[in-house]
C-alpha cells in the first residue's frame, strides 16, 4: 500500500524542480539586490533639489525598506494584497517615525494624528513646491512627499521587475524618477556622474533576466539527458562586458558629439517677459550655508554700500515672501528708467570673482546708470529695481560699473512726506497672526511715531534692541513669526521679513531686499572692499514719494550694516565693532570671522515655513530627521518590536495540539524535523512527498528511511501502532542529532528558532487564507437559510 503511494525514487534530483535549490534562492537575492541598486541609482539626482545632503538617507531608506519588505513577503509566500497592505502599513510607520514623531503612540505606533497631519503637511508642501524653486531646504513637508513617491515607486520597481517579470518596465519606472529631479534642476555636475550608475543598474536587472528564466524553466536538457547548467553564467559576463563597454564608449563619445553641451535651438521660456529665477530667499540660504569662505565679488566704492539682488515684494497666502515676478526691459545707452542724478552720485565698479551662472545683477540703490561686460546687454525691471543679462548670466572675470545716487530726503522731508497708496505693496493675507498688527501698533504709539517714516524707524529700532542667535526659531511663516515675536530672537531674513509685515499692518507700503552687505574694506585701499557668501544679507526697503529707503532691523554682531537714524536717512558708514588699540582691532577682526561663521550656522541650523497648526513638528529639517533615524532609543524601540514579533512566532510555530494516538505522535515527530530542516535552509517543497525530503534532508541515513516509513503508516494506514511511534520518536531523535552535530551551541539555537518562526509563520498564513473561505461558507449557509 505505502509502495504504490510513493513516487519512484530513481532520477529523484532531476526531477526535483530547480527553484528550491541554493541556487534558486541565491538568484532571487541577487536579483532582489540588483533591483535595490537600480532604485538608489534613480534617487542620487535628488541632490541637485535640496541644499545640503540631509536628504540622502531618509530618501535611500525609503526605497530600501519596501525591496526589503517585499523580499520578506515573497519569501514567506504572503498573497500579494496582504503584501500591499503591509507595504502601506511599514509607509505610514516609516513616515511618521522620521517625520512626525510627536505624532506616535508610545514613541513607535502611528495614530490618527499622523494621518491627519501627513494631509496637512502634503499640502502645504504642495504650495510650497509652486513658490520656492529648488535647490529647497530639505524641510518635512517636502521630504513627506519625496519619501512618498520613492516609496511607492520603490514597490512598483519591486512588483514589476520580480512579480510580473517586466524589467523593461522596472527600468522605466525607476527613469522615471530619475528624470524628476533634473527636470526641476537641469543644471548641476556632469550629467554621466548620474546616469552611469542607472545605466549600470538597468543593465544588471536586464541580465538577472537569462538567471531568473533559469530558475524557473530548470537546466536545459541535451538529448542525452546531460543538464547542461554552466552555458548562462558565460552569457551573463559576455552581457555585463558589453554594457560596461557601451556605457565607457557612451561617455567618450558623447561629448565629442556635434550639438553637445549647445544651447536649444528654440527655448520656449524667451516667448515671456517674466525672467524665471530661483527665489532668493532660497538662494540667501543657500549661500549662507556654504563652506566657501572666498571672494564672490570685489567692489571699488568711496563708501559702503549694500549691493540688492532683487526684491520681494509679495507675501502670499502661503506666508512666504517671493517676488511677483521680474519682467526687464533693454537699458536706453545705459540709462536706468526712473534713475534720477542728485548731488550725492558715485560710481561703484564690481568685479565678479565666484558668481558663475548668476541671474540676478547685484547692484547698489538708486543706480542711475549701468554699464555692463562688453557684449552682454544688460536690462532693467523698474518694478522691483532688478538688473539681468538678458539671457546672459554672470560669469567669472567680468566687470561692471553702476552709478547710483543717494536719495534727496532729508529727515525733516521724509517725516512729511505722506506713503503713496499702493494695494500691492500693503496687501497681506489673511493669516497673518494678530499679535504682529498688535505689537507694530504698540511700537509707533509708545515712540509717538504719527508719520509713516518715523513709524518705520521706530519698528527698526525696536527689532534692533532683540537678539541675534545661532539657534533661531525657524522661518518666517505665521506660527514662526509669533515664536519670533514671543522670544525675540533671530537673524536677518526673520528680522526683514517680520518688520516688513508689520509696516504693512500700518499700511505702510514696504518689501523685502536681498543681496550682500558691504564686506570687508582692504587694510591699504580704503576704496576696496571684498564680499563673500558670509555677507549675503535681507533687510526692508519702504517706499516714500517716489524712493524706497533701505532700514536695517537685524542687529548682526559683526556691524556690517547701514543703519539710518532720524538725522540720516543714508548712513556712509556701518556699524563697526568698537577697537581702540591693535589688539583690539586683532580682536575685531577674529570677532568679525566667528561672527561669519554664526550667520552660516544659523541658517544651517534653520527649519524653513512651519505650517499653520502644525508647530515644531512641521518645522524641523533634514538634520533633524536624520538624527531621528540614528536615534538609539528609535534604534533600540524598533530592535525590540521585531524581536518581540520573532519570539511571538516562535511560540506560535512550537505549539502543537497534543499528540495523543501514535500517527499524531509521528506526524508530530515529522514537523519537529522539519523545522530543524528549514532552520538549515532546506524546507519541505510541496511537490516532494514525505520520503523524498527526508532522504534529501539527511543524505540517505537509515534514520531517514525508518521515520520515513512510519510517516507513510501514519498518513495512510489504518492504524499505527505504539512500537511505529516509538521508533519514529528514536528514529526523529537521532535525526536531529546527526542534523545538528558538529556545530556551536549558537548555531543550533539559530537553527532551532529559525525553523519555529518559519512553523508560526505557516500558521499564520493558513489562518489568514482560511479566514475568507470561512466568512464565504457562513455567507452561502446565511443564503441558503433565507431560501
Amino acid at each position: 500500500m505505502t509502495t504504490l503511494l510513493e513516487r519512484p525514487q530513481q532520477n529523484r534530483r532531476v526531477q526535483a524542480r530547480p527553484a528550491r535549490s541554493r541556487r534558486g534562492r541565491s538568484g532571487r537575492l541577487a536579483a532582489t539586490l540588483r533591483v535595490a541598486a537600480l532604485i538608489v541609482a534613480a534617487i542620487l539626482p535628488f541632490g541637485r533639489v535640496f541644499v545640503t545632503g540631509g536628504w540622502f538617507m531618509p530618501l535611500v531608506l525609503a526605497g530600501l525598506l519596501p525591496v526589503a519588505l517585499s523580499h520578506l513577503t515573497r519569501r514567506l509566500r504572503i498573497p500579494w494584497w496582504a503584501a500591499l497592505g503591509l507595504q502601506a502599513l511599514a509607509w505610514l510607520w516609516y513616515v511618521a517615525l522620521t517625520l512626525l514623531p510627536s505624532t506616535l503612540w508610545a514613541g513607535v505606533v502611528p495614530t490618527a494624528a499622523t494621518a491627519r497631519l501627513a494631509a496637512q503637511a502634503t499640502i502645504i508642501a504642495a504650495q510650497r513646491i509652486a513658490v520656492l524653486p529648488a535647490p529647497v531646504y530639505p524641510e518635512v513637508p517636502l521630504l513627506l512627499l519625496a519619501i512618498s513617491g520613492v516609496w511607492w515607486v520603490a514597490v512598483s520597481i519591486d512588483i514589476l521587475a520580480l512579480r510580473l517579470d517586466a524589467p523593461g518596465k522596472a527600468i522605466i519606472c525607476a527613469t522615471t524618477i530619475w528624470v524628476v529631479p533634473l527636470a526641476i534642476v537641469p543644471s548641476g555636475d556632469a550629467p554621466w556622474l548620474l546616469a552611469a550608475p542607472l545605466l549600470l543598474a538597468s543593465a544588471a536587472v536586464m541580465l538577472a533576466r537569462a538567471q531568473q528564466d533559469f530558475v524557473q524553466w530548470g537546466p536545459v536538457a541535451t538529448p542525452g539527458d546531460q543538464p547542461q547548467t554552466r552555458r548562462t553564467r558565460p552569457r551573463q559576463h559576455v552581457g555585463a562586458l558589453l554594457s560596461i563597454g557601451a556605457l565607457v564608449v557612451g561617455v567618450v563619445v558623447a561629448g565629442v558629439l556635434p550639438g553637445f553641451g549647445d544651447p536649444p535651438w528654440y527655448e520656449l521660456r524667451a516667448n515671456s517677459a517674466t525672467t524665471l529665477t530661483d527665489n532668493p530667499i532660497v538662494q540667501l540660504r543657500t549661500n549662507l550655508v556654504a563652506s566657501d569662505t572666498g571672494p564672490v565679488l570685489r567692489v571699488r566704492s568711496s563708501t559702503p554700500v549694500y549691493l540688492r539682488s532683487t526684491a520681494l515684494d509679495q507675501y502670499s497666502g502661503t506666508e512666504a515672501w517671493e517676488s511677483s515676478g521680474i519682467q526687464p526691459v533693454p537699458l536706453d545707452n545705459g540709462f536706468v528708467p526712473g534713475g534720477r542724478f542728485t548731488n550725492r552720485s558715485a560710481t561703484v565698479r564690481v568685479d565678479v570673482v565666484d558668481l558663475a551662472d548668476g541671474v540676478l545683477v547685484p547692484a547698489p540703490t538708486g543706480a542711475v546708470r549701468f554699464e555692463g561686460p562688453r557684449g552682454v546687454s544688460p536690462r532693467y525691471d523698474p518694478r522691483t529695481s532688478t538688473f539681468t543679462f538678458g539671457d546672459d548670466r554672470l560669469q567669472t572675470g567680468q566687470r561692471y560699473s553702476v552709478v547710483a545716487s543717494a536719495t534727496q530726503l532729508d529727515p525733516d522731508v521724509a517725516a512729511a512726506v505722506d506713503t503713496p497708496a499702493a494695494p500691492r505693496l500693503t496687501s497681506l493675507p489673511d493669516q497673518v497672526p494678530p499679535e504682529v498688527g498688535e505689537l507694530a501698533r504698540s511700537i509707533v504709539d509708545d515712540a509717538d511715531a504719527n508719520t509713516p517714516f518715523l513709524q518705520a524707524l521706530a519698528i527698526q529700532n525696536e527689532l534692533r534692541t532683540w537678539d541675534y542667535s545661532l539657534q533661531p526659531p525657524a522661518g518666517h511663516s505665521g506660527i514662526a513669526m509669533r515664536t519670533f515675536l514671543e522670544q525675540r530672537v533671530g537673524y536677518c531674513e526673520q528680522f526683514a521679513g517680520t518688520m516688513a509685515v508689520m509696516l504693512r499692518t500700518l499700511g505702510i507700503p514696504s518689501r523685502v531686499a536681498v543681496g550682500f552687505t558691504p564686506g570687508t574694506v582692504d587694510d591699504d585701499d580704503p576704496t576696496l572692499w571684498t564680499v563673500t557668501w558670509a555677507n549675503a544679507h535681507a533687510w526692508v526697503e519702504v517706499k516714500f514719494g517716489g524712493d524706497w529707503i533701505a532700514f536695517e532691523p537685524t542687529p548682526r554682531s559683526d556691524g556690517n550694516v547701514l543703519v539710518p537714524s532720524v538725522n540720516n536717512i543714508a548712513p556712509v558708514r556701518t556699524i563697526q565693532t568698537p577697537a581702540s588699540t591693535a589688539a583690539g582691532a586683532s580682536a575685531a577682526t577674529s570677532d568679525e570671522q566667528f561672527n561669519i561663521f554664526d550667520e552660516r550656522q544659523a541658517l544651517q541650523n534653520r527649519a524653513d515655513q512651519i505650517a499653520p497648526g502644525a508647530g515644531a513638528v512641521l518645522g524641523a529639517g533634514a538634520s533633524e530627521v536624520s538624527r531621528r533615524l540614528t536615534d538609539p532609543v528609535v534604534i533600540t524601540t524598533t530592535a525590540l518590536l521585531l524581536l518581540t514579533a520573532l519570539l511571538a512566532l516562535v511560540q506560535l510555530g512550537r505549539r502543537s495540539a497534543g499528540a495523543t494516538t501514535p500517527a499524531e505522535r509521528v506526524l508530530a515527530v515529522r514537523e519537529r524535523v522539519g523545522r530543524i530542516g528549514h532552520g538549515l535552509g532546506e524546507p519541505a517543497p510541496a511537490w516532494e512527498t514525505d520520503r523524498e525530503y527526508l532522504s534529501r534532508l539527511t543524505r540517505d541515513s537509515s534514520h531517514g528511511a525508518e521515520l520515513a516509513s512510519a510517516v507513510s503508516a501514519a498518513r495512510y494506514a489504518p492504524a499505527v501502532t505504539d512500537q511505529v511511534a516509538i521508533r519514529a520518536e528514536r528514529a526523529g531523535a537521532a535525526l536531529t542529532a546527526e542534523l545538528l552535530d558538529g556545530r556551536a551551541s549558537w548555531q543550533r539555537l539559530i537553527i532551532r528558532l529559525r525553523g519555529d518562526a518559519a512553523a508560526g509563520w505557516r500558521r499564520v498564513r493558513t489562518l489568514l487564507r482560511s479566514a475568507p473561505s470561512a466568512q464565504r461558507s457562513s455567507s452561502s449557509r446565511r443564503r441558503r437559510s433565507w431560501k
